[in-house]
């Protein structure tokens, strides 16, 4: 027997008065900073939800109304988080802006929460440039553990790209909100989505992470017990310049250095706010259409944040240099 897993299923029925979507789909916004599908080869995870969506055209402004049940993926287990959607899209060849409202809540235990996110994209001549920034008001009980919680969180970024000749240039910036006290009631932390990365180790790979004592299956070797980050930009400010040369048709070479530090830490952490630097070098070559080969290397730098850190039970010492590689194929059909 072969066990299918169906991920996502959901049907379009397209009428006179506009396009009703209802199923299992990917759910994305604007740059992808709060919501992604995780439809790149890169991507391993992306956003699914349970919705009923029906989306028309006025007056040239696209309008979009959705109900979700949060898919939040547990087996026998229902989906008690649910989310009433209303956004509005302008679209033309070269500039597009968006405004998505979201209301989240459940009645048991009881919990609620507002996100506003504005999003814009423009292609000026050789320019390209697209911002996202959202907002995350909220109260209730994160679970029956975890009650009596008020949520205050924002996110933006901004990214700038353009070709001269054989190179491109490009400039990201981003900020997510951080806390000063984890630990009370107000939480304050902005999470970007997973599948928005940034580098091939900072924000991608949990770190530190160190060797398992007892390697077996369930760990597979590895121990996230002192880990500082996760897989996703959190509680960070960060630049990432990148400069991109193509030395013949169909390779492009193309190097970055990603910058972060921490938001917000408690005053006696002030000093160990710096994550550190990464340094990127990918090399790509298109042999054919829709066929892909990318080889990327990468050097993580740890801030103090790393290196001056230490865990109660796994000790110090993170301060060593950290190295990555990846190898992607991909086709396109």
């Amino acid at each position: 027997l072969t066990d299918i897993n169906v991920r996502r299923l959901w049907g379009d029925v397209y009428t006179q008065y506009g396009r009703l979507r209802v199923g299992r789909m990917p759910l994305e916004w604007g740059a992808g900073m709060l919501f992604n599908p995780g439809l790149d080869p890169n991507s391993d995870y992306g956003d699914t939800t349970d919705r009923i969506q029906f989306t028309t055209r006025l007056a040239g402004v696209y309008l979009v109304g959705a109900w979700d049940l949060i898919q939040e993926g547990f087996l026998n287990t229902n989906d008690d988080i649910q989310a009433a959607n209303l956004a509005l899209a302008y679209r033309t060849e070269t500039v597009s802006a968006g405004f998505l409202n979201r209301y989240k809540f459940r009645t048991d235990p009881g919990f609620r929460s507002y996100t506003g996110d504005v999003w814009a994209n423009a292609q000026l001549g050789p320019v390209h440039v697209e911002t996202e920034i959202a907002l995350i008001l909220g109260s209730g009980a994160l679970s029956e553990e975890v009650d009596e919680v008020d949520i205050s969180a924002f996110g933006a970024l901004l990214e700038i790209g353009g070709a001269i000749q054989q190179y491109n240039v490009g400039l990201q910036l981003g900020i997510a909100s951080g806390d000063e006290d984890p630990t009370d009631g107000d939480l304050n932390t902005f999470q970007f989505d997973r599948e928005h990365n940034v580098g091939l180790l900072m924000f991608e790979e949990v770190l530190p992470t160190l060797a398992a004592e007892t390697p077996n299956n369930t760990n597979n070797g590895r121990e996230y017990g002192a880990a500082r980050t996760g897989d996703g930009v959190s509680n960070a400010q960060y630049i990432r310049p990148s400069l991109g040369y193509t030395p013949a048709e169909r390779v492009t070479l193309t190097v970055s250095a990603l910058m972060a530090r921490a938001a917000k830490l408690p005053a006696a952490e002030e000093a160990d706010r710096g994550y550190g630097t990464e340094v990127d070098l990918k090399v790509r070559w298109n042999p054919y259409d829709k066929v892909w080969l990318d080889a990327t290397a990468a050097v993580f730098t740890p801030g103090p944040y790393y290196s001056n850190f230490t865990d109660p039970d796994f000790g110090g010492g993170y301060d060593g240099t950290a190295f990555g590689g990846q190898f992607l194929a991909t086709v396109e059909f």
